[in-house]
């Protein structure tokens, strides 16, 4: 490791109402693949007002170390406020790592505590993969819209730092009896320059990384597509995704776009309904379960991403298949 670092792996926890945030959950998995290699410490760095229980379900999860940062002014996310708890605890502990994920609120607030640290960042990664040898921490990403995977390494500088996108690894329990360090930051009222005055919940609100059945539709469906989507989506329980080309069309929002510069999902069951299988796209679902691809085109590259590849018309094939779904929950019903 860099002289004076640490050897902490340290991830950034996001939490609403007492709940931690898939992502966060996801991304201390990975961290814990990450310190376990390189022999070192997982440190979750939690910050609000009165959230003790999330610091415990954090060590069942398999943390080593929880810092509980506490203060009143962060109770509400301020990026200001908390780029200055983060920066000031990581210039005391130097730890070697800190990994974001890449929603929001990571992708506001790393670049932040990055240039106070003065050190790099690795923006919207894929994949983190270890360099025993050299301590280095291989952040892999797509570049050129989504065309090459290209590897990223800080050799130098320390910690290193990065958001990582959804679906990078599958939560557990991992109880190691890991120890809770509770932090008191230096804020005043001086620090706020930002008055939360209401939150407004998005009325699309997707939970796409959570559920276990995406139904995702691109340039083949169409807009009448989409109706039926929405009712597959329905029938099966789960959620409707889309790539960007249909959310630039409207026929799905922005919060549901899968791909590299969308979401990325890993459900037991993806299905990809007239999309043709761009790697922008498919990267947003490289870590999915059961993948389930049609298109009337035989040739389209999604089915080579596909466990099982249909040749049909979404006209007939999406009305033929939510009739038999009906009436196989009706008779379940009756």
């Amino acid at each position: 490791m860099a002289d004076g670092a640490s050897g902490e792996c340290w991830v950034f926890v996001e939490h609403v109402d007492g709940r931690i945030r898939r992502a966060s959950l996801e991304l201390v998995a990975k961290g814990r693949e990450v310190a376990d290699e390189l022999a070192g410490t997982l440190s979750a760095v939690v910050l609000g007002w009165k959230h003790e229980g999330v610091a415990g379900e954090l060590i069942r999860h398999g943390v080593d170390r929880v810092y509980l940062v506490e203060h009143h002014l962060l109770k509400d996310y301020q990026v200001d406020l908390y780029c200055k708890a983060v920066s000031d605890l990581a210039l005391d502990v130097k730890p070697d790592i800190i990994l974001f994920s890449s929603t929001f609120v990571g992708r506001d607030l790393a670049p932040r505590v990055a240039k106070r640290l003065k050190t790099g960042m690795t923006a919207d990664c894929l994949d983190l993969q270890v360099d025993k040898e050299r301590r280095l921490v291989k952040q892999i990403k797509s570049s050129l819209g989504g065309n090459i995977m290209v590897e990223v390494v800080t050799p130098r500088h320390r910690p290193q730092i990065a958001t990582v996108k959804l679906g990078v690894a599958v939560p557990t329990v991992d109880d190691r009896g890991g120890i809770i360090v509770k932090v008191h930051p230096s804020l005043d009222e001086k620090c706020v320059m930002v008055h939360l005055i209401e939150k407004i919940r998005e009325r699309d609100e997707a939970d796409l990384e959570g559920a276990d059945v995406v139904v995702a539709g691109g340039r083949g469906a169409g807009e009448w597509g989409f109706k039926l989507i929405r009712r597959l989506a329905e029938l099966l329980g789960g959620e409707v995704g889309g790539t960007r080309m249909a959310v630039d069309e409207g026929w799905v929002s922005r919060e549901r776009q899968i791909g590299q510069s969308g979401r990325v999902v890993s459900p037991k069951l993806y299905m990809a309904l007239g999309i043709s299988g761009a790697l922008q796209h498919v990267v947003g679902f490289s870590k999915a379960g059961l993948v389930i691809a049609v298109n009337r085109d035989p040739e389209a590259p999604i089915f080579e991403h596909a466990d099982i590849g249909v040749v049909a018309d979404l006209k007939e094939f999406l009305p033929a298949l939510i009739n038999e779904l009906e009436k196989e929950l009706g008779a379940k019903r009756a």
